[in-house]
């Protein structure tokens, strides 16, 4: 990706008529073909769309849902443990009048049960975002054939092995670049077509869901980025073995350290850590200072204070505030796991 960027010059309007805006648009094609593709999806049964990544496509989707005149007084489910884009849109569709409920969950995993038979909408996350916990994507076989199923897939691209299957009884997958090696600000979605979704954007027509100047080096990075996943998903295991490497270290040598999320299916990289007797902020400053960028929650939640959103959800309130979350790099190298494990000790030490 950076030596696309540093390499080529790819400033043209594609969807203006001139000859250089025409390498432009071969490159967003070539991207949407290899999409279709790798994820085996039917171009007469999926539109595709790009966006800034899977919060505006949560809202341009569910929003366009709710404000449908087609759609009124619709039986709508969420999980708690939701992105906060869209836990918005709860409050967003309750508001006009539909009826939003919480889907039922594992209390001790967060793992969805079941989608329920009324659901007209159905918010599904398959990866979650904190705890990496993995929401089976057989359950959307349980939904009524009336409801929409919107999932998120910000989570599983480049860190479970089932990255690429998806499960046609979905109707929208959205996914962001950045969470794989693409830029930032840019990311795409899959729609079935003819749902009863009002278009929110609307301008020039490059698209169906979203008008607006198309970015050619953002879109074409999702190639980049995703044909070198595609090249080495033996990354993914290499990565898990070493999380599991780490997180038995970390147990073993520290007695006030707990891993949440140890003997749950998850995705290759999220370590869920708790330490009984210092709070994450001080842990996130200490291993910022170590050189560790860690989060205590959704890194999406800017200026929050409130800990780990899915532990409070999950294990109480008041946990989450000694919780931290450990994002390994899926590309990290098996035989680097001593190294990570003393590093990170140095820093524990000092608590325990």
């Amino acid at each position: 990706v950076k030596e696309f960027m540093i390499g080529e010059d790819f400033f043209f309007n594609a969807s203006a008529p001139y000859f250089p805006s025409k390498k432009s648009l071969s490159l967003i094609n070539k991207t949407k073909d290899y999409l279709y593709s790798i994820f085996q999806l039917d171009k007469s049964e999926f539109d595709l769309f790009f966006h800034s990544g899977t919060t505006e496509a949560t809202n341009l989707i569910l929003k366009g849902y709710g404000l449908s005149k087609e759609n009124q007084n619709k039986s709508i489910f969420f999980s708690k443990l939701d992105h906060p884009c869209a836990l918005a849109q709860f409050e967003f569709l309750t508001e006009q009048g539909h009826s939003c409920d919480w889907l039922e969950e594992d209390q001790k995993t967060g793992h969805i049960k079941e989608i329920p038979a009324k659901a007209n909408l159905c918010h599904f996350t398959w990866v979650n975002n904190e705890s990496g916990m993995i929401n089976d994507l057989s359950l959307l076989n349980q939904a009524s054939s009336d409801c929409l199923i919107y999932i998120d897939g910000t989570q599983a691209i480049g860190k479970i092995e089932s990255q690429f299957e998806l499960n046609p009884r979905g109707d929208v997958y959205s996914f962001s670049a950045h969470k794989f090696g693409g830029m930032k600000g840019v990311g795409w979605s899959f729609v079935k077509k003819e749902l009863p979704i009002l278009r929110l954007m609307e301008g020039g027509g490059q698209f169906s869901f979203r008008s607006g100047t198309l970015n050619t080096l953002g879109i074409y990075s999702i190639y980049l980025a995703l044909k070198e996943v595609e090249q080495n998903q033996m990354r993914i295991e290499q990565c898990r073995n070493t999380r599991n490497f780490v997180a038995k270290m970390l147990l073993e040598n520290f007695s006030s350290m707990s891993i949440l999320n140890i003997n749950e299916k998850r995705n290759c990289n999220t370590i869920l850590m708790a330490h009984e007797k210092v709070n994450s902020d001080i842990l996130v400053t200490s291993l910022d200072l170590a050189g560790f960028q860690v989060s205590s929650g959704s890194a999406c939640s800017s200026g929050s204070n409130k800990g780990n959103d899915w532990v409070n959800k999950v294990y109480g309130e008041g946990l989450g505030k000694k919780t931290i979350r450990l994002s390994l790099n899926p590309g990290i190298h098996f035989e680097n796991k001593e190294l990570l494990f003393s590093k990170l000790a140095e820093v524990f030490k000092r608590f325990d």
